[in-house]
């Protein structure tokens, strides 16, 4: 059996372009997902305090542990819908932005610097916060740490 391509090979030629092109666009549209490496040990002082005592301030400690695989730039505090009033903000360690709100301080410093939570150690953060007695007089703050190869925590 004989089978002639003669006077298609217009038809292969832009079928190969539209093939090529097809690859080109799938190969720049798709990035591969990025896990972040690294595990962040948070410690918030004091554990416990009073109800109603103004302006009490609290440190975050966020160590990022030796077995990580990359560093930290952002550190991110969430005040409780309830039980937490009054959440003020403290000051941005040095080479680091602090953006504050209502409700949250967030700590960043350059991706590309050399002040980011390297594996192995630990940066302290501080904020001054109200505890309202609410039931129990109980809240939670929640912490998240952003790595240098995308995000790792809880909103």
């Amino acid at each position: 059996m004989n089978i002639s391509l003669k006077g298609s090979s217009g038809a292969i030629k832009g079928a190969m372009v539209l093939l090529a092109l097809a690859f080109i666009v799938a190969s720049v549209s798709y990035t591969m997902p990025v896990l972040a490496d690294h595990t962040a040990t948070v410690t918030i002082t004091p554990s416990t305090t009073n109800c109603n005592e103004l302006g009490k301030t609290f440190t975050v400690n966020v160590k990022n542990d030796i077995g990580s695989g990359d560093s930290i730039l952002q550190v991110e505090i969430y005040k409780a819908l309830i039980g937490i009033s009054d959440l003020t903000c403290g000051p941005a360690p040095t080479g680091w932005t602090l953006f504050s709100y209502t409700d949250r301080c967030i700590y960043v410093t350059e991706r590309l610097g050399s002040y980011k939570i390297a594996p192995g150690f630990s940066l302290d953060f501080t904020f001054d916060a109200t505890m309202i007695a609410e039931g129990s007089c109980q809240s939670e703050f929640t912490v998240v740490s952003v790595d240098d190869n995308g995000l790792q925590g809880d909103r």
